[in-house]
């Protein structure tokens, strides 16, 4: 039988535990207030951050640590996230037409119907990223890391992909035209019905490459 010794000490360290965690996964409150009141914070705690159709634009938020907060409706447009960490941030609807993300962390994080024309992402580490009806005409994404994600119906027109690591992605009716793809990896890749670079639509069955 648990003497009450030793459950009073297993409790204390449940609870030591549980406010470890909390104080490790919060956001910095003051950061958040920051931000929004001066669309200025380089390298600030918002992990976890609740911020939903704020208007970020010509923010400076580069090296800032956003992973898992929620920026879904927001407005971004040429903020300026250079090497920031959205690890599973919720971006979705979200608009970052021009922003500069290169070297941004978005592993897994939630882009789906975002508008990023024109935006920097070079270098970019999207792996497992939801990018399912974003626009990301023009946008530089030589270099990313693409791997594992879903591109369903992503508007790429003009977008430059050299050297970009696509392996796995799904990219089911997806549009290409004229965008780059030189030395790309498309490994697995999903094409069927995308819209290939010279305007032609890839045939069912198309994986690693647009079979027309």
């Amino acid at each position: 039988m648990v003497g009450k010794k030793t459950l009073f000490i297993l409790g204390s360290s449940l609870i030591a535990f549980l406010l470890a965690t909390a104080g490790s996964s919060a956001f910095n409150s003051g950061d958040v207030q920051r931000i929004k009141n001066l669309k200025r914070c380089p390298n600030c705690d918002l992990v976890n951050a609740f911020m939903p159709s704020e208007n970020l634009s010509e923010a400076d938020l580069k090296n800032t640590n956003m992973a898992g907060a929620n920026l879904r409706y927001s407005k971004l447009d040429k903020a300026n996230l250079m090497n920031a960490d959205l690890t599973g941030a919720n971006l979705s609807n979200t608009s970052l037409g021009d922003a500069k993300l290169s070297g941004a962390t978005l592993i897994g994080a939630n882009l789906s119907n975002a508008r990023l024309n024109g935006a920097d992402l070079t270098n970019a580490d999207l792996t497992n990223a939801n990018l399912m009806g974003a626009w990301l005409t023009e946008a530089n994404l030589s270099g990313a890391n693409l791997s594992g994600a879903r591109m369903n119906n992503a508007n790429l027109g003009g977008a430059n992909l050299s050297g970009a690591n696509l392996t796995g992605a799904r990219m089911n009716d997806a549009r290409l035209t004229e965008a780059n793809l030189t030395n790309a990896k498309l490994m697995g890749a999903r094409l069927d019905d995308a819209k290939w670079m010279d305007g032609r639509i890839c045939k069912e069955g198309s994986i690693g490459e647009c079979k027309k």
